[in-house]
């Protein structure tokens, strides 16, 4: 737009040859208005808060323009959805003219909300000004100038808030951090890491680490034993790697079941807490839960001893935890029966049943291998043939087959299904073949 090409590459009208005089400026404007010339007075505010180089000129003509503007008639050629994106615009050409200025982050604010009065303008692009504003005034140019702390903080608010509304707690995450450089207080910091908290939940586990790398990144230095460091530490222990862990500073006042948590992780304990507090919601005992299986599929040596924290987490509740750890302690029947609950309260869903399967299928007891080859034979048989779902089903109960000891049966599936169900994927016809005996 013209009021941004002005802001960033024309250069001003001097103000000797203007001689703009912001007072009468004002007062013939809001005589125009009130004889129903808005547009003109708008047209004019806005031109002279282009030209002149002083920034409280510009700054008072401009939100005098952006108000004629709202004021003005509609016409044929011009909604008054329009007249909104043109006083945005303006506010933000004068807003990044004057950066300085101790009211520019207002003005950029000002923008964000007419923008949110134009039922054209979709909650992205609002939320691109909004990233705008936050990186504009978070870090000023110059140290002496302290930044817009409250209008910062309105806008990064209202960020996470579009965010969290389009269902995106990651993005939510992210707009709640601090800018690189930026000076806030722990309240801010407090804030931001709830919010990595409840985005990493919905991250996969094998990519939470990576997020709690690239966060630790920008956290500031904090005392050991205060209100950032504490939150910071339960984020680490319940998300981030072993390494992440053991670089965590020591702190005493960590709550009773994060300490033993930390400590499970890094093998210096094991059983259950000693006491509870409120620092693990339900939600985190649950990631809690699915890293200690993670844990213990790294390191194998762990499983056993990590299996009662996993159960003391998830409470035996259905699920693929604490099924894991059931397994872990030789519990097969009892793992099934969880597996079982699980998959009853996802029916149709293939997925929950190839987790399943596949648990059991891990085990050494024959006769939990028994029960995974009954379940990926009910998965087959509920799924379309020559689908790709099918064809893993087949394959996992012919491998099975194959580690029971029924080679023969085995070798009559995989002829039956190359000649009546024939892969369409050359990779998966060769993983049949390979299970045929060799001659």
């Amino acid at each position: 737009s013209a009021a941004t090409a002005a802001a960033t590459g024309a250069s001003p009208v001097d103000d000797a040859s203007t001689a703009v005089d912001t007072r009468l400026l004002l007062a013939e404007a809001a005589s125009r208005i009130r004889r129903g010339e808005a547009k003109a007075a708008a047209d004019r505010l806005s031109a002279a808060a282009l030209q002149t180089s002083s920034a409280d000129d510009a700054v008072s003509l401009a939100i005098a323009a952006a108000a004629a503007l709202q004021a003005s008639p509609t016409s044929e050629s011009s909604s008054e959805g329009d007249q909104i994106l043109i006083a945005a615009d303006l506010l933000t050409a004068i807003a990044l003219r004057h950066r300085d200025h101790p009211e520019a982050a207002k003005l950029h604010l000002q923008a964000a909300v007419l923008l949110s009065q134009v039922p054209a303008v979709d909650s992205a692009r609002l939320a691109l000004h909004l990233e705008e504003t936050i990186r504009t005034c978070a870090v000023p140019r110059r140290p002496e100038i302290p930044p817009p702390t409250p209008v910062i903080a309105s806008a990064r608010q209202w960020l996470v808030a579009i965010h969290t509304s389009r269902g995106d707690p990651l993005a939510a995450a992210i707009a709640a951090t601090p800018a690189e450089k930026e000076t806030v207080d722990d309240a801010t910091w407090i804030a931001a890491l709830q919010q990595w908290t409840e985005a990493l939940l919905f991250v996969p586990i094998e990519q939470r680490s990576q997020h709690v790398t690239r966060l630790s990144q920008r956290l500031p230095p904090a005392a050991p034993d205060g209100p950032v460091s504490e939150r910071w530490a339960v984020g680490v222990t319940v998300f981030g790697s072993r390494s992440q862990i053991e670089s965590l500073n020591a702190n005493e006042s960590l709550p009773p079941d994060i300490q033993w948590l930390r400590n499970v992780r890094r093998g210096v304990a094991h059983g259950v807490p000693s006491a509870e507090s409120p620092a693990l919601s339900p939600a985190l005992r649950s990631a809690a839960a699915e890293r200690l299986v993670a844990d213990g599929r790294e390191q194998p040596a762990r499983r056993e001893s990590l299996a009662p924290a996993i159960l003391w987490l998830t409470g035996e509740a259905p699920g693929l935890a604490a099924a894991q750890a059931l397994m872990w302690e030789g519990q097969w029947k009892r793992a099934s029966e969880l597996l079982d609950a699980w998959e009853a309260a996802h029916p149709r869903e293939a997925a929950v049943a190839i987790s399943a399967a596949s648990m059991l299928a891990e085990s050494d007891d024959r006769s939990a291998q028994q029960a995974a080859l009954k379940r990926w034979r009910l998965l087959a048989s509920q799924t379309q043939q020559g689908s790709p779902t099918w064809h893993d089903a087949k394959l996992a109960s012919i491998e099975l087959m194959v580690r029971l000891g029924d080679r023969d049966e085995a070798e009559k599936q995989i002829r039956y299904v190359l000649v009546t169900q024939p892969p369409e994927d050359a990779a998966i016809t060769v993983r049949y073949q390979r299970l045929l005996p060799r001659n």
